[in-house]
C-alpha cells in the first residue's frame, strides 16, 4: 500500500520513537510516519487528570476495566506517584482506601455516563469523616464532555 505522507507528522510517543530508530537501522531507506489515533477527548481527560493528580493525594478513575482509556488515565496517576483504584461502580469503594489521605480527586474515562460518575462522588461524600464542606464539588457538567 502506498499513501502519501501527512503534511505534519505527529510526535511519536518515546516506545513510537523506539520502533521508529530501530526500523531505520533496520531498512535505512523505508519511509515511516507516525499516525495519532487518540481522540481529542481522551487526550483532554490525560491533561485534565494530570493536572488533578497535582492537587490530591488519591485518585478514584470511574469506567469499565475493559476501557483503554480509562486505564490510561490510572496509569497516569501511577507514573506521577499518586495511588489509585480503578472501579465501575460506587458500590466498589472501599472505605480504607481513604485512610491517611486528605484529598481525593475523581476522573473517569470518556465514555463512564455522568450518573456513574455523580453516584461514586455522592457515595465517598457520605462516607465517615468526609468533611463535607470542603469538597470542592461535582460540576454540573463534566469538564471535558464531548
Amino acid at each position: 500500500m502506498i499513501r502519501r505522507p501527512p503534511r505534519s507528522t505527529p510526535k511519536p510517543s518515546s516506545a513510537a520513537s523506539d520502533v521508529y530508530k530501530r526500523q531505520k537501522e533496520t531498512f535505512p531507506d523505508a519511509e515511516v510516519s507516525f499516525t495519532d489515533t487518540v481522540c481529542q477527548p481522551t487526550k483532554d481527560r490525560q491533561v485534565a487528570v494530570r493536572e488533578l493528580a497535582a492537587q490530591v493525594d488519591l485518585m478514584i478513575v470511574i469506567g469499565g476495566y475493559n476501557s483503554s482509556n480509562t486505564k490510561k488515565l490510572t496509569l497516569v496517576c501511577d507514573n506521577l506517584g499518586v495511588p489509585s483504584h480503578h472501579i465501575e461502580r460506587a458500590g466498589e469503594l472501599k472505605q480504607e482506601w481513604f485512610a491517611d489521605h486528605e484529598h481525593v480527586g475523581i476522573t473517569a474515562g470518556t465514555s463512564t455516563p455522568y450518573d456513574v460518575i455523580k453516584e461514586v462522588y455522592e457515595a465517598i461524600l457520605n462516607m465517615p469523616d468526609v468533611k463535607r464542606n470542603e469538597c470542592s464539588g461535582l460540576p454540573d457538567t463534566p469538564k471535558y464532555v464531548h
